[in-house]
Order: structure tokens, then C-alpha cells, then sequence
């Protein structure tokens, strides 16, 4: 054979392989582009937010400047058709709005000492009297008068966060109480209660 047929051959054979490589190299970086196309890949960033904080707010009363009132009324002889009345601050602290009501619980009544006209007149029913708080009217800043009872509840209305309002508790003697209770007396306690409203 001529050396260049040879040579002729051999070019072609290059050129041959070349399209082939070109080819193959094309097909496989489409295929790898399709690839990447496919599984979603493109351009991202990521930013990261450091210290993010979320807590639950602070709803606390505050009644005659502290968390902790003691008596806020001790009224031991309060005559019948008369009345008394307590005034004193609450305060919503922390966050929040809340529904602010007076609770009347444990309701203890005590037989005091007995007078003569007291025992006449227990002794006139047949039986020792004392229910002192079926005697006694209760209202919050001058609303409607109720009749004491165990659980009583009394709403005074909506208060904001850091809101102060000026709360008036009246115990009122029923005319209509006899010589039956003379001396006779109840405790109990006050509970200031405010539930928070949806936001």
C-alpha cells in the first residue's frame, strides 16, 4: 500500500474518532444537564436568622398595691339597714387583656356571744341562728345587690395590660335581721379574678 493511502486512512480514521469523541462528550453533558435539571438543582442562598426568642407573656394581678392583700375589710358589728364599704386598687401587670370578677369563697359563719335578746329570739324559732351572709347584701362599684353566697361571683368588667381600676366592695346589713344574729359573724375570702380574653 501507498504511504499515503496509509496516511489517507489513518486521517479519516481520526477524523472518525474525533465525531465520535465530540459526539460522546455531547451526549454525555446533555445527559449530565438533563440530570441536573431533573433533581431540581439551581442557584440557592441561604440566609440564617441567629437568636429568635418566643415566650409566653406575664399576666399578673395586682390588688391594694401587692400580690398578696390580707383583709381588706373587718367590719365585726355592722348594725341592720347599715352598710360599709371597701375601696381599693387592681391592677392588671404583664401582657394581655383580661375579664376582671370578685369571687366570694369559703364562707365560714361563727356563732358570737350570745345576748339575752339573741337567745330570746333563737329560743322563740326552736334553734340557733347564725347564717350570717343570708343577713347581707354584697355589691361591687355600686351595682346590682345580691344576697352573700358561697361562690358568688361579681364582674366588674375588662382590663388592659398596666390598667389600674379603683374596685368598691359594699357589705350591706338586710333590715330585716333580728335580734337572732346579734354578735354572730362570717369570714371569708375575696378572690380578685381576671381571666385573659383571645387576642
Amino acid at each position: 500500500m501507498n504511504a499515503r493511502i496509509v496516511r489517507s486512512k489513518l486521517r479519516a480514521v481520526r477524523q472518525y474518532l474525533e465525531t465520535r469523541k465530540t459526539l460522546f462528550l455531547l451526549v454525555a453533558g446533555s445527559l449530565l444537564f438533563a440530570a441536573v435539571v431533573i433533581a431540581g438543582s439551581y442557584l440557592h442562598d441561604d440566609e440564617v436568622s441567629r437568636d429568635n426568642v418566643v415566650g409566653i407573656a406575664t399576666f399578673d394581678l395586682e390588688v391594694n398595691s401587692t400580690n398578696t392583700p390580707g383583709p381588706i375589710i373587718r367590719v365585726p358589728a355592722l348594725l341592720p339597714g347599715s352598710s360599709v364599704t371597701t375601696y381599693l386598687p387592681v391592677r392588671l401587670k404583664g401582657s394581655g387583656t383580661g375579664k376582671l370578677s370578685v369571687i366570694f369563697r369559703n364562707i365560714v359563719t361563727t356563732q358570737g356571744t350570745q345576748t339575752d335578746a339573741e337567745l330570746d329570739a333563737e329560743a322563740a324559732l326552736g334553734r340557733e341562728v347564725y347564717d350570717v351572709p343570708s343577713q347581707l347584701y354584697v355589691s361591687v362599684n355600686r351595682g346590682s345587690r345580691s344576697t352573700l353566697k358561697e361562690g358568688l361571683e361579681k364582674t366588674i368588667g375588662i382590663l388592659s395590660a398596666g390598667e389600674t381600676t379603683h374596685v368598691a366592695i359594699t357589705f350591706e346589713a338586710k333590715t330585716t335581721t333580728g335580734n337572732e344574729y346579734q354578735g354572730d359573724q362570717c369570714t371569708m375570702d375575696i378572690v380578685f379574678n381576671c381571666n385573659q380574653q383571645s387576642p
